[in-house]
């Protein structure tokens, strides 16, 4: 493990497919990926059941159903049909925007009563730990995290010394319910969870020793990141700790950053220290803590802490 100024990142990306281009290529049927799962291309009937579930366990059924529709049947050899063109807006489906990505964490598993408890049960994963011994190290007695969830990042920080204050804000009101109830039956130090945005944090000027966000940041749209990073500067006396994946780049150095597309939302991947130097010289980066992939959640896997010098 690292601790010091990063010098190269890796950011990763998710290869969105595109058709190919192009007359139809002349193929035979069971020597290509698509028609080696159909159901009906000839094969013996033992493999034929085989590839069936396997092509049903891989794109589901309406995905098979539509990879029959893609490969006719009955014939050893075929033209691949053309596909057809389809607009930007039709592949990537609702738009990505950050009021698209907010409205998502808002209301993420409201009918599902499990997912609070499945969320607050990842209280011993090594990334969690590693924030709070690094949150506890800081000197600080007061701790805000803003997109706190259900609060479970704080009781980490709990488990390993008391606290004068632990607060906590969320978007999501289901979450935050649940989210009260586990955290009083098991906080040690005066604690409160909250339901408000990252960009209207409902707490005073300087209110916090240490102001921390966790996989926050790359949810916020380019509308919004501003004040969002605004928000937690206002409020934070001394250190903001960033768990975040970022990008040192100069292309990262904007509110627009890099985007990352992910399956229901948009990740934006940004440079917080360029940004953070424009619009809060006065905090500085002073660690930035690599974590193995053993440690990350997801992409979750650098700790970035930020203090405000003291002459500020």
């Amino acid at each position: 493990m690292t601790i010091g100024q990063r010098d190269d990142v890796m950011v990763s990306t998710r290869a969105v497919a595109t058709p190919p281009s192009g007359p139809p290529k002349q193929v035979h049927a069971w020597d290509t990926p698509l028609a080696r799962n159909a159901p009906d291309a000839v094969a013996p009937s033992g493999m034929r059941r085989r590839v069936v579930r396997l092509a049903q366990s891989i794109l589901g059924q309406a995905g098979y159903l539509r990879l029959r529709k893609l490969v006719p049947v009955g014939t050893a050899t075929q033209s691949a049909p053309a596909p057809a063109k389809k607009s930007a807006a039709s592949e990537q489906g609702p738009p990505r925007t950050g009021a698209f990505s907010e409205d998502f964490w808002r209301t993420r598993e409201a009918d599902n009563p499990a997912y609070v408890q499945s969320y607050w049960d990842g209280l011993n994963h090594p990334m969690r730990q590693k924030l709070a011994h690094t949150v506890a190290a800081l000197d600080g007695t007061t701790v805000l995290e803003v997109g706190a969830h259900c609060g479970v990042n704080l009781r980490a920080l709990d488990i390993i010394r008391r606290y004068d204050w632990l607060a906590g804000v969320d978007i999501s009101p289901h979450v935050v319910e649940d989210g009260r109830k586990l955290m009083a039956e098991s906080f040690q130090s005066p604690h409160a969870l909250h339901v408000a945005g990252a960009d209207d944090v409902p707490f005073p000027d300087a209110r916090f020793d240490v102001v921390l966000v966790s996989g926050l940041l790359v949810c916020i749209g380019p509308e919004k990141i501003e004040q969002v990073l605004r928000e937690l500067v206002r409020v934070s006396k001394r250190f903001l700790v960033l768990v975040e994946p970022f990008d040192d780049t100069d292309e990262g150095a904007s509110f627009e950053g890099k985007i990352d597309p992910f399956p229901n939302t948009t990740y934006w991947v940004r440079n917080y220290s360029a940004l953070l130097r424009q619009l809060a010289p006065a905090f500085r980066q002073t660690q930035c803590i690599h974590l193995p992939e053993d440690m990350s959640i997801g992409h979750l896997d650098s700790i970035l802490v930020f203090e405000k010098a003291a002459s500020a």
